[in-house]
């Protein structure tokens, strides 16, 4: 019998899902879109499987099917508003190679994300004490491990070709998300009197943070 050499092997196609898994995967897409909602409503100690079972629409034993615990649920939130963040962020703003626009792309990217999740991510801020465990302490480090490498080495590039000022891009990093953090804290105190527009918010920040680190740009 001849057998074929390893080159001449044809590779396997991986199978499709099967109708069975995308309903699964549209049905957990669902859950935790419930869960980010009942949590940011009603934050990590208040919010019940119960709640958020009937939030989707599910049982709660159904609901378990997919999710041993809330402690799990909640991370498994996390995890996708960070890896459709990422899946955003790498597929746009780093494909772009004018380091400037890359850096635009992105203002407009973080204001938009935190338009929709911040009071998701405000929860999580406020219930540490409550989530320190060291699943979800690793899970979070490693997400926000994986941004800071993209965003360094986006300010890095920047930095070298002379668009934004000398500096250590870990810190241009660090200093990004501060302005973004200290941001969103103001609009979500000045929001009650009138929300301001994303496009209001993308312009501000450029106004006052870009233009002073960006050369030749200052003051415009």
């Amino acid at each position: 019998m001849n057998k074929r050499s390893p080159q001449s092997k044809a590779k396997a196609t991986p199978a499709a899902p099967s109708r069975r898994q995308r309903e699964k995967a549209m049905h957990r897409g669902e859950i935790l879109d419930a869960a980010e909602r009942v949590f940011s409503r009603r934050g990590f100690e208040q919010a019940t499987m119960e709640g958020i079972a009937r939030e989707a629409g599910f049982s709660t034993g159904a609901l378990y099917n997919f999710f041993h615990n809330k402690d799990e649920l909640c991370l498994q939130v996390l995890r996708k508003i960070a890896e459709d963040f990422m899946s955003v962020f790498r597929s746009t703003v780093m494909t772009i190679k004018d380091p400037m626009a890359a850096i635009d792309s992105l203002i407009e990217l973080r204001v938009r994300h935190i338009r929709e999740h911040g009071p998701f991510m405000r929860m999580l801020h406020e219930n540490r004490p409550q989530l320190s465990h060291a699943a979800f302490q690793k899970e979070l480090a490693e997400l926000i491990a994986a941004y800071f490498g993209d965003l360094s080495g986006l300010f890095r590039k920047a930095i070298t070709a002379g668009v934004v000022r000398k500096m250590d891009p870990v810190y241009a990093a660090l200093a990004f998300e501060g302005v973004f953090l200290a941001f969103s804290m103001h609009w979500d105190r000045v929001d009650a009197a009138g929300p301001v527009s994303i496009e209001a918010r993308v312009e501000i920040i450029k106004k006052n943070y870009l233009d002073h680190i960006v050369t030749g740009r200052k003051g415009k």
